[in-house]
């Protein structure tokens, strides 16, 4: 590793941190849009609760598929940036239009195909960049403090955003007006925040990702020349089941990949690795339930 690799500043901080001000906004869209759809719009509440569902099985299978094409990236700006540039756009167009949708859309059927377009498409954006947020952490140090003080700017921001637009939302636009008594119903409001929601979010991934840009000649050192072959993941399987009968049934649940962050979660054991010498974090070989890479 070169010795010239910049350094983790404050501003280095503040810039990671800033991606949690996005998140947190989009985080607390899942507050308001099952009463925006179904309340305000119209929308039958069971069809807009399995809207919802839909994005989530949608979300179970793009993490690790993009976790696993995020650390198989080559390119000049290194394995996570690629991802993070391309997120920015998709994720404010979905999270715009969740909230604006055209005059044409209406009832139940327009309805609940609009909402499981732009929850999916809101959904994966967000993979896109929250994966390699995450993952490039250990890319940017190895230092265990400076990884917290990274997460903790992030996590921080994120807490202030998510619930600060439920104060903004109850204060500035579902305020009842002469028109409508009860402001919750009001839809101006929610695409009003919608809005607001959508300029946040693009800007804080923009300060996130130009903010790391002079890290891109160390994250380059993390490429890979090639990636793990389904062969040689799948070899790793057998190691949960034959420590207990019912661990191949549950090998999601029990070993889990996100990007470079390996985490293997098995029985009461449960090790990260990650950066470097990862073999010793690994807890000793008496544990039956001890996942190995």
């Amino acid at each position: 590793m070169a010795r010239d690799t910049p350094r983790i500043t404050t501003g280095t901080r503040w810039a990671y941190g800033s991606g949690g001000a996005g998140y947190g906004v989009l985080y607390n869209a899942h507050f308001f849009v099952l009463i925006y759809y179904s309340q305000v719009l119209g929308l039958d509440a069971g069809l807009a609760g399995l809207a919802v569902g839909i994005g989530l099985v949608f979300d179970a299978i793009t993490d690790p598929l993009i976790g696993y094409l995020s650390d198989s990236t080559r390119s000049r700006w290194g394995r996570r940036h690629p991802w993070l540039y391309a997120s920015i756009l998709p994720l404010g167009a979905s999270f715009y239009f969740l909230w604006h949708p055209p005059g044409f859309v209406a009832g139940n059927t327009l309805l609940f195909a609009w909402l499981v377009v732009c929850n999916v498409s809101m959904r994966t954006a967000l993979t896109m960049f929250l994966v390699p947020a995450y993952a490039i952490v250990a890319e940017l140090t190895a230092d265990y403090d400076e990884r917290t003080r990274l997460l903790t700017c992030f996590h921080v921001i994120n807490s202030v955003f998510t619930n600060g637009m439920s104060v903004l939302m109850y204060a500035i636009w579902l305020v009842p007006t002469e028109e409508i008594s009860d402001g919750v119903m009001n839809p101006e409001g929610y695409q009003n925040a919608g809005l607001f929601g959508t300029v946040v979010i693009v800007a804080s991934i923009l300060v996130f990702t130009i903010g790391l840009r002079r890290f891109i000649p160390r994250l380059r050192q993390y490429q890979v020349d090639k990636p793990p072959s389904r062969a040689s993941s799948s070899a790793r399987w057998p190691m949960c089941s034959e420590a207990h009968p019912r661990a191949s049934l549950s090998w999601v649940v029990c070993c889990t990949t996100r990007a470079s962050a390996l985490t293997w979660r098995c029985g009461c054991t449960s090790t990260v690795i990650s950066g470097s010498s990862p073999a010793s974090r690994f807890p000793s070989s008496s544990s039956p339930w001890r996942c190995r890479p």
